[in-house]
């Protein structure tokens, strides 16, 4: 019985230390991004390079500061043209932009990523899909497109806002 005793208070102090520890748990981020899906969109254009595929938003809005990184990942299920994706940073006035690898018409379907940070006195974001000229008509299909903090992509999954919506209308 004192075995016993003696395992069960151990345990007890083991559990009461476990508040004691500073644990950071990171599974996964937030799409900043409202109204994206896991179905494909299709959209087609020829002038300028590029079509916007995220409407502006506030980095401010999500507790980002000048310096945070952004990551931008969209799935290109197919294209007539390569493609790259484009980061475009604002002051509401002047901009600035960032634009990742173009994606081959033979390496697709596949993933299309740009990081970049926010860089100072500019925090409008918008993102756009970019071809290499302006002068050939595009016919692009894509899906799962997210706009999240830091420099490693995860996982497409709706904004918070979506999902709350989803649920609403469960």
């Amino acid at each position: 019985l004192a075995g016993i005793e003696s395992r069960v208070s151990s345990t007890e102090s083991k559990i009461e230390n476990i508040g004691d520890l500073d644990v950071t748990v990171d599974v996964g981020t937030q799409n900043l991004v409202n109204g994206t899906t896991d179905q494909p969109q299709l959209t087609e254009w020829t002038t300028p390079n590029d079509i916007t595929i995220v409407n502006e938003i506030n980095v401010t809005d999500f507790d980002l500061t000048f310096g945070d990184s952004l990551t931008l990942r969209v799935y290109i299920n197919e294209s007539n043209v390569d493609i790259a994706p484009v980061i475009y940073f604002s002051d509401g006035t002047n901009s600035t932009s960032v634009i990742g690898e173009y994606l081959s018409t033979g390496d697709m379907p596949s993933y299309v990523t740009v990081t970049a940070e926010i860089p100072d006195g500019k925090p409008l974001v918008h993102c756009s899909l970019s071809k290499p000229d302006d002068t050939t008509a595009a016919t692009v299909k894509y899906t799962r497109v997210k706009l999240e903090r830091g420099t490693t992509p995860t996982d497409w999954c709706p904004s918070i806002d979506d999902m709350k919506g989803m649920i609403d209308d469960a």
